[in-house]
């Protein structure tokens, strides 16, 4: 683990703000577990999809809120963000500078627009930090993901 930077905590969320007067982080919507519903009908697209791309992007929109702390105070570190699918492989990868003020604290909101996936299950959001040449692992956010095709109903 970092011995300079700390993650306290992340959370996925639909809306998150920081309030201007208190600092505190307001989250709307916190999200662990998303339901897919896919007509019968699109699973063969789904399919070819996955086997030609490794994944298809399902919509959603939501922002990934993290709490650091820094040993030192005024300083900036590179955060890299990576999304591991529930049979290992990575399927997203990104990053964000965070700065850290005089109080060695820092909030950090990673916008996600659509997610990536290839099968249902528990899908992992790991962050990271670049220690001498290569990524640490501060911590990890959990999503389980669950694609359903379902019949439709012909009326």
């Amino acid at each position: 683990m970092s011995d300079q930077i700390k993650h306290y905590w992340s959370i996925l969320c639909k809306t998150a703000a920081i309030d201007a007067l208190s600092n505190n982080v307001i989250l709307g919507e916190v999200v662990e577990e998303l339901h897919y519903q896919i007509p019968l009908a699109d699973k063969p697209r789904f399919e070819s999809d996955v086997k030609k791309n490794g994944m298809v992007v399902l919509p959603f929109e939501g922002v990934l809120v993290s709490y650091f702390e820094d040993n030192e105070a005024n300083t900036s570190q590179l955060i890299h963000y990576e999304c591991v699918c529930p049979d290992g492989k990575i399927i997203a990868v990104g990053g964000s500078t965070i700065n850290f003020g005089t109080n060695r604290r820092s909030r950090n909101m990673a916008r996600l627009e659509g997610l990536k996936a290839n099968i249902s299950g528990k899908y992992l959001f790991r962050i990271s930090v670049n220690e001498g040449g290569k990524n640490d692992i501060i911590g990890e956010v959990p999503l389980f993901i669950n694609i359903d095709f379902n019949q439709e109903i012909k009326k």
